[in-house]
């Protein structure tokens, strides 16, 4: 420090701060006394006078009551231009109590663009920042990072306010560990992240920067928890499938024998469950009740559907239409119901109360088949398994949940069977056997669009909600065909001989299929059971 000491009286003193963004400029109006003698002999206080050399002091400079600012709304703080300083800035607490007492703000100088810059003092972690003009009525404490600095700068409206530098967004450590489901944490080292999405095999999201810095694309890789397996100790002629959340188990059930089965989706632990009547033709599970529904037919004077008991299997039978077949079933949440076809010269469909098991028909076209839940419409759709004629089209009927009122609609696929719902594109899926394709249904007016599939499907179709895709059985082919709901996109994947049920397992993300040998009049050969992990 320089050693002069000169004394300054100031007789009238007015002070501006003013902060330019070109040339800074420092006035200061009052009358200054000069040295009588050469320093230090007879100094006076060091006046603030108007030439080009440097002016230190040793000591604090405060104004007034050691303020800084003038208490009122007229005292604008305005930045230096020009070198580079550093120092301490103190704010007194003033009677309006908004300006902390002796908080302190390290200012390490102006930077390229000649803004202020603010960051934390040696033992405070205390900045400034300001809402409206800078005076002592305006200004708060803001709390920082050990070695955070922020500047100050001017918002849209020219206001002077605290704020950061342009900061590049950039991925986190969550880039680097596979997850099953969509990763929640460490998603960026720096910047703000958007919402995770699944992008085939990765998960992706983007951390955006602040202060007009760059955003940063981050993906990670989607693990799975599933490993492809392939069971062989099933009774003969698997058909129907579902999957149970509440034990984890599907559900397989034979349209050659009265046995269902319950595998365990991660151990392959199986559990038999003989039922009444000779075959089993739909598996459904339904989620109020945590039961398995299984329609029974063939049986000698009534049919039945056995609600089953996930946990204990306990049976409980209700009596069903007598029909020829039993194709298709479904649950239905908001009547709380199961909705099964009754196939036959005479087609209906039962509404069948979860609790109670009474029962209500509707009439249908003859030889309905397969039933989706529509949640959109409030409607059960029935597809029609006859003509038997690839050239011929055949009829849908689209039944509401709660009063029973009947649409129907010309299709121009031919035996169909299978439905499926599609909660994205909120459509109806229609397995067409003859004509080798399935009928995107629209489920406001009824119109289709067809795609091809991988051979002659079959009757099992479900909605997998981790690509998006319609599952669907090929029974001439052996395949299963995985169609985009969106776009319509497929891809085949082999199976064993004469596939039929399919069902989605959520807990290994998972394809499930059942598999029999097309002649086996003797039922003597065992059913295959396939689980594809989705990719």
């Amino acid at each position: 420090m320089n050693t002069k000491n000169i004394k300054k009286y100031f007789t009238s003193t007015t002070i501006g701060l003013i902060l330019l963004f070109g040339v800074s400029t420092v006035v200061f109006a009052g009358t200054f006394y000069r040295n009588t003698a050469t320093p230090p002999t007879n100094n006076v206080d060091t006046p603030v006078d108007v030439g080009i050399a440097q002016l230190q002091k040793t000591g604090s400079l405060g104004v007034g009551q050691s303020r800084l600012f003038k208490n009122d709304y007229n005292g604008v703080f305005q930045a230096l231009q020009g070198a580079g300083f550093t120092g301490e800035v103190y704010f007194n607490r003033g009677n309006d109590g908004d300006v902390h007492n002796k908080q302190r703000a390290m200012l390490v100088g102006p930077d390229t663009d000649g803004v202020l810059l603010f960051g934390t003092t040696p033992s405070g972690k205390v900045g400034i920042r300001a809402t409206g003009y800078i005076a002592a009525k305006r200004i708060q404490s803001d709390t920082l990072k050990n070695n955070e600095m922020k500047r100050v700068c001017a918002d849209s409206k020219g206001t002077l306010v605290l704020c950061g530098f342009a900061t590049n967004g950039s991925c986190g450590s969550a880039t680097t560990a596979p997850s099953v489901t969509a990763p929640t944490t460490n998603l960026c080292s720096f910047g703000t992240a958007s919402t995770v999405t699944r992008n085939g095999s990765s998960w992706t999201w983007d951390c955006a920067g602040s202060n007009g810095g760059t955003t940063a694309s981050c993906s990670a890789t989607v693990a799975t928890q599933c490993t492809p397996a392939t069971y062989t100790n099933l009774a003969p002629g698997a058909q129907s499938i579902a999957f149970d959340p509440i034990t984890e188990s599907v559900w397989v059930g034979s349209r050659m024998s009265a046995v269902i089965s319950k595998m365990n989706v991660k151990t392959g632990a199986k559990t038999d469950y003989s039922l009444t009547g000779t075959a089993v033709n739909s598996i459904i599970f339904d989620s109020v009740t945590n039961s398995i529904w299984a329609a029974n037919y063939k049986q000698p004077a009534t049919d039945t559907i056995a609600k089953i008991n996930v946990n204990t299997g306990a049976k409980t039978y209700y009596p069903l239409t007598k029909s020829t077949s039993f194709f298709g079933a479904v649950f239905d949440p908001i009547t709380e119901s199961v909705w099964v076809t009754n196939a036959g010269t005479t087609g209906s469909v039962s509404k069948i109360d979860i609790r109670t098991g009474s029962k209500v028909d509707y009439p249908v076209m003859p030889w309905p088949a397969g039933i989706a839940f529509d949640p959109s419409t409030e409607s059960v759709w029935v597809t029609n398994a006859v003509p038997f004629t690839p050239s011929a089209t055949s009829t849908m009927s689209k039944i509401n949940i709660r009063n029973g009122a009947k649409t129907d609609y010309v299709q121009t696929g031919a035996k169909s069977w299978g439905a499926g719902y599609d909660p994205v594109t909120q459509s109806v899926w229609v397995i067409n056997q003859l004509q080798g394709n399935v009928s995107k249904v629209n489920t406001v007016n009824g119109t289709s669009t067809n795609y091809a599939t991988g051979g002659n499907p079959y009757g099992g179709i479900v909605f997998e909600p981790i690509t998006n895709s319609m599952w669907i059985s090929n029974s001439t082919s052996n395949t299963v065909s995985k169609v985009n709901v969106a776009t319509g996109a497929k891809v085949d994947y082999p199976l064993p001989a004469n596939p039929q049920g399919v069902a989605f397992d959520p807990a290994t993300k998972s394809i499930w299929v059942t598999s029999h040998p097309m002649n086996d009049p003797a039922r003597i050969y065992a059913s295959t059971l396939t689980k594809i992990c989705i990719q």
